[in-house]
């Protein structure tokens, strides 16, 4: 009798546990949706040298961002757009570890600058979350391990209101 109810005490514990992971993943604020922050750009594409077309683009906005956000300080953009993410920086360099751009909490967070970082150096250090089981933030860069996948991209570009700086990727580890 003894062992039955441990027995049942465990299954509880474990639905319960496995309640709280599946009400967590549904219920979770993601740290990653910013189509509210997306503005169409104009780009004019040649066709066939004979006419021009113009297509639309969606890019993410600097300015709308930083009206939802001041710590907003720049864009992050690799080839691709395997990663296109705001970056932000606090005075606290733990305040973004588990919050989004809205203040929030999100278990991935959002990049960050550390609070002593200068953003218009040539040497920025970004923060982020990567996992192997979920595709967050700074997930695809386990992608640069592989030497084909760094050879067609070797760069990626960090966008402020000063420009935009393109960066050289010079070493992968993991």
């Amino acid at each position: 009798m003894k062992y039955k109810r441990i027995k049942i005490a465990a299954a509880l514990v474990v639905v319960g546990l496995i309640g709280g992971v599946i009400y967590n993943q549904v219920t979770a604020k993601k740290s990653y949706d910013y189509s509210d922050y997306y503005v169409e750009t104009k780009t004019t594409k040649k066709q066939s040298n004979k006419e021009n077309e113009e297509a639309s683009e969606k890019e993410l906005s600097l300015s709308l961002l930083k009206k939802t956000n001041k710590d907003v300080v720049g864009i992050l953009e690799f080839d691709d757009r395997i990663i296109y993410e705001p970056i932000v920086q606090a005075p606290d360099n733990d305040f973004y570890v588990r919050r989004n751009i809205e203040k929030q909490y999100a278990n991935a967070g959002i990049p960050f600058i550390s609070s002593d970082g200068n953003i218009d150096s040539q040497n920025i250090v970004i923060y982020g979350h990567s996992s192997k089981w979920n595709n967050i933030i700074f997930t695809p860069l386990m992608s640069y391990i592989d030497e084909n996948y760094y050879l067609k991209h070797p760069t990626f570009e960090f966008i402020t209101e000063n420009g935009t700086r393109t960066y050289k990727i010079f070493d992968v580890m993991n």
